[in-house]
């Protein structure tokens, strides 16, 4: 087997530099993927499949060979390894990290990535690579991938299984107490903003009772405690939102205060209601009509097969149910 060496070129700082990512792997192991178990029979037939249809490279090449990248630098993974490895990614589900451990641990992975010898990307070199592929490209695989089963009567296409794949809200605990507190928060920032235009206008700023009220909710026990210092909470939330409500009918010229205020209003009624409705009253609140957070106001609450509650983002709801 002959080696060919990539061409060395010396730029002006006399650094070594070399040619931009090969499209395959030149040398490729004869033992790739050759473990007696299901799994890797499966990633076998994935395998043969791609070298079937060596034109998805050009279409993941299109995306990580962008037009302004210089024609030199080290080579790095091939644009094949390159989407083989997403490919693992998807199919496992794992993180950068997991697969940067897979593909420096198992034989079978890096046999399927076809990573040249010697070579361990790290987890931020696999992400830094496999995100340059546009979901267009992925979709495009897809579809090609559909029309080849559909062709050779392998699937039918009559039956479809929704992704129900939910991802997590970067939110805190949903508590009623934290949401108000939340509310309080952001009208105080409003009305100082508001006094900074106006000097005449008079606000008294409750923040530090309420995040007093707040810490005795958490801290409380027995449920006419915590009712009490609720309703004491509920009710500075109410009036520093009828002091907002007022002062936007006041200055209706301060355009982008008038619209924040219009946008944070309702959501902060909806989690006065709640509040009242479950803390005071000891009222069910349905998940449907639950307000998760001020500042991720489209998160749902969702339950998967009776498993563990997620906060998730609304629009990967699709064939999952709601608690």
């Amino acid at each position: 087997m002959i080696t060919v060496k990539p061409l060395i070129i010396i730029n002006k700082q006399n650094h070594w530099r070399c040619k931009m990512r090969m499209k395959r792997t030149s040398q490729m192991s004869i033992y790739e993927i050759s473990v007696n178990h299901e799994i890797a029979h499966e990633l076998g037939k994935i395998s043969g499949w791609m070298d079937n249809h060596l034109e998805i490279l050009n279409w993941v090449e299109a995306d990580i060979q962008r037009k302004n990248l210089k024609d030199t630098g080290r080579s790095g993974m091939t644009i094949e390894s390159i989407l083989r490895s997403g490919l693992l990614l998807r199919y496992w589900q794992w993180t950068y990290d997991e697969l940067a451990f897979h593909l420096t641990d198992s034989a079978v992975n890096r046999g399927f990535s076809r990573l040249p010898l010697r070579l361990y990307p790290k987890a931020s070199a696999l992400q830094g690579a496999i995100s340059l592929i546009r979901a267009e490209t992925w979709e495009r695989i897809s579809q090609l991938l559909v029309r080849g089963a559909l062709e050779t009567k392998l699937e039918s296409a009559k039956v479809i299984r929704i992704d129900s794949t939910v991802t997590d809200s970067p939110i805190h605990a949903p508590w009623d107490s934290s949401l108000l507190g939340d509310a309080v928060r952001v009208m105080s920032r409003m009305m100082q903003d508001a006094r900074q235009r106006c000097p005449e206008l008079s606000y008294t700023c409750h923040q530090r009772v309420v995040k007093k009220l707040v810490t005795a909710i958490r801290n409380c026990k027995g449920d006419e405690k915590r009712r009490a210092y609720y309703k004491k909470l509920i009710k500075y939330t109410r009036k520093i939102s009828g002091i907002v409500q007022d002062t936007m009918l006041m200055h209706g010229e301060w355009s982008d205060w008038v619209a924040k205020a219009a946008h944070y209003l309702p959501l902060i009624g909806r989690i006065i209601d709640q509040a009242e409705r479950r803390a005071v009253k000891g009222e069910k609140v349905l998940a449907a009509e639950k307000l998760t957070s001020l500042f991720e106001p489209h998160t749902d609450i969702i339950v998967k097969d009776k498993r563990c509650v997620q906060l998730a983002t609304r629009s990967t709801l699709a064939a999952a149910s709601t608690a």
